[in-house]
């Protein structure tokens, strides 16, 4: 009892001093602790943000330069071409029409796009160079993925600046290039999925075709997956005009997008634990 009466005692007695010089003190020092903490935090997180950055820009040259020597060509003659054919033997126009026409241009030219992505690689024995860089296998294609679906973002402002002004209905660039990029994503990731089990650009094409076809043509819907998902309203009669009724189906294509994302997740999960094993499959 005494022992504790003491040291109440000389809390009461020292807490001026405490408050006044003591606890001050030790505050201020762990502020400049903290905050010297902060910095550094900020400091190292900067650098490693600004290498993995040059990392990811020098991936994105690698591929634009590597994959899009004639592909890229021979996507920007097709799209012209398809869509030329389209606006010549349909009519009316919108961006209903647009989609679904975009939808088949952008999945093969994703397929030629990605069928060449790994097996390239191993023709020409660079996949352990490209391994060794410091970066993860799963982020070196899903940089390479991501470059191809950038590049086919541009193709996209390129239909909407050449064949925008020729509509007859509504555009909605917005819907119309989103979907359209997601759909290049999730097909370009499926794709390279394929060529890990194909270990062929050839017999990649062909399954991917086949795959993505009847995907298209027969299975467009696989329960709650649709890749080609199309909400966009489609113009009445003859002159393109819509009527009322006519509407976006927002909630219907965000849950689709919400699926499509899920479905990617899977995919991407599966493609990751294939590439821990890329010098089995594809040797």
């Amino acid at each position: 009892m005494r022992i504790a009466f003491r040291a109440v005692w000389r809390w009461i007695m020292f807490l001026p001093l405490n408050l006044v010089w003591y606890w001050p003190k030790a505050a201020g020092r762990g502020l400049v602790r903290a905050a010297r903490a902060t910095a550094r935090g900020i400091a190292t997180a900067s650098r490693r943000l600004w290498r993995c950055t040059r990392y990811y820009g020098a991936m994105f040259l690698y591929t634009s330069r590597r994959f899009l020597r004639i592909e890229g060509y021979i996507a920007i003659i097709a799209a012209v071409l398809w869509l030329s054919f389209l606006f010549l033997s349909y009519s009316p126009k919108g961006g209903r029409e647009i989609l679904d026409s975009s939808y088949r241009l952008f999945t093969v030219i994703m397929i030629l796009f990605t069928i060449n992505l790994l097996p390239r690689e191993r023709d020409e024995n660079s996949l352990e160079i490209l391994w060794s860089q410091p970066l993860s296998r799963g982020g070196i294609v899903l940089v390479q993925v991501l470059s191809l679906t950038a590049w086919c973002g541009g193709l996209t402002l390129l239909i909407f600046a050449v064949f925008g002004p020729f509509l007859s209905a509504e555009l909605y660039p917005l819907w119309v290039g989103g979907f359209c990029l997601s759909t290049a994503f999730a097909v370009a990731l499926i794709t390279v999925l394929i060529s890990t089990f194909c270990r062929n650009a050839v017999a990649t094409a062909i399954v991917a075709v086949l795959v993505f076809g009847i995907h298209f043509f027969w299975l467009k819907e696989i329960g709650p997956i649709n890749l080609f998902f199309n909400p966009l309203p489609s113009p009445v009669g003859t002159s393109g005009v819509m009527d009322s009724s006519g509407r976006i189906a927002i909630v219907a294509a965000v849950a689709n997008r919400l699926f499509l994302l899920a479905l990617l997740g899977f995919v991407y999960d599966y493609l990751l634990r294939r590439l821990r094993y890329s010098s089995v499959w594809l040797t």
